[in-house]
């Protein structure tokens, strides 16, 4: 019954027929049928059968999620596999000619060499260049046989009003995104120029959802040894891992959601979050600290001196004095106290009482204190 798989991850309540809980995957209000293989979620939309469930909790596939429950594989699954398939087909060709536009492309070369980025780390990546032309990826996958329907599928092409069909990622970056089973399944770009927006992500498509991958992990999985650091983009876990410090992972343009927390337990116990200092990397991480605290997670934070950015950092005094952050980096607690103390004045009486009362509600874990 879907109550009982379900209820291995949340706790239920209710009475028959209906039970409800907490989504694992955005913390709102969950249903279950006991008389139907069904859930759904009314603030994310969340929603299927055990096998969907199992499918989004566990990070499977529809056929992993299937023999996991011992249930009978869906009909559909050959169509829906052979798609998925080409689809991997097909970000692994793009995957292959962005990187040889990069290594022939002056401007791109010099990009990346601006940020200090060496040849093996290049290739380890897989980084690559969407030319400017508009068209080039698009030309090269019609010759390998690739038809404009997958293109568009695959997130790789979009189709004028004329019918025209033209590449989704122009003079850009190219950061394939990669997941737990090696597969390119999406891509990231970065602008050269300071034009908006400055990164452009694949939309979700048959074999890409951004809020279920994490950029690096497929990597950083081996290196963890216990302990994560989340960072906020792509180029922060590239200079990371590039300095030998391999268990760094980022999220992908978006806030960190439970459903990442989920995948991000199975490899660690620990995770130091380390953000940009400005008002919305505090915000983000906060709100981290809460998602990976739900998942019973030990959370740190890391604080770079002077604002700076991970590769900044590194880049100017070294991996030894970065790995010496990580090591004293504040436990939550601290943080906390420590951005509270920074909203008040100590000087003053009122603010000192101000402080005090609302570093109790903190330690008592009492309150939901805003810190921003």
């Amino acid at each position: 019954m879907p109550k009982d798989v379900i209820s291995e991850y949340i706790k239920l309540e209710g009475n028959n027929p209906i039970l409800t809980g907490i989504c694992p995957f955005c913390s709102g209000k969950i249903i279950v049928s006991c008389d139907n293989d069904y859930y759904h979620c009314f603030n994310c939309g969340a929603g299927g059968d055990s096998v969907d469930f199992i499918q989004r909790v566990k990070h499977y596939s529809c056929i992993e999620a299937a023999e996991f429950l011992h249930k009978p594989i869906p009909n559909d699954y050959e169509a829906t596999q052979k798609i998925r398939t080409r689809i991997y087909e097909i970000n692994r060709e793009a995957a292959k000619f962005y990187y040889k536009q990069l290594v022939n492309s002056r401007k791109a070369l010099e990009y990346v060499q601006s940020r200090c980025l060496t040849p093996s780390t290049l290739q380890h990546f897989g980084l690559g260049y969407a030319p400017d032309s508009g068209f080039q990826l698009v030309n090269y996958l019609k010759k390998q046989g690739y038809t404009a329907a997958e293109m568009i599928q695959a997130n790789l092409a979009n189709e004028s009003k004329s019918g025209h069909l033209y590449d989704r990622f122009c003079d850009r970056i190219m950061f394939p995104i990669v997941d737990l089973n090696n597969h390119v399944v999406g891509f990231g770009g970065r602008i050269l120029t300071d034009e908006k927006p400055k990164y452009l992500n694949s939309s979700n498509t048959p074999v890409f959802n951004k809020c279920r991958n994490l950029y690096g992990l497929h990597f950083a999985k081996d290196k963890a040894d216990g302990q994560l650091i989340l960072v906020e983009g792509y180029m922060d876990v590239i200079a990371l891992h590039q300095a030998g410090i391999e268990n760094a992972i980022a999220t992908l343009g978006t806030a960190l959601t439970e459903e990442q927390a989920m995948i991000i337990k199975q490899f660690c116990s620990e995770v130091v979050v380390c953000y940009d200092a400005d008002e919305p990397g505090q915000k983000a991480t906060n709100r981290a600290l809460q998602i990976l605290n739900s998942q019973g997670i030990t959370t740190k934070v890391l604080s770079i001196p002077d604002g700076k950015d991970p590769d900044e950092f590194i880049e100017a005094h070294g991996a030894d004095e970065f790995r010496q952050l990580i090591k004293f980096s504040e436990c939550e607690l601290s943080y906390k106290l420590r951005k509270l103390n920074e909203s008040y004045n100590m000087e003053k009486p009122e603010e000192k009482m101000q402080y005090f009362m609302k570093a109790a509600s903190i330690i008592t874990n009492k309150e939901d204190v805003n810190l921003i």
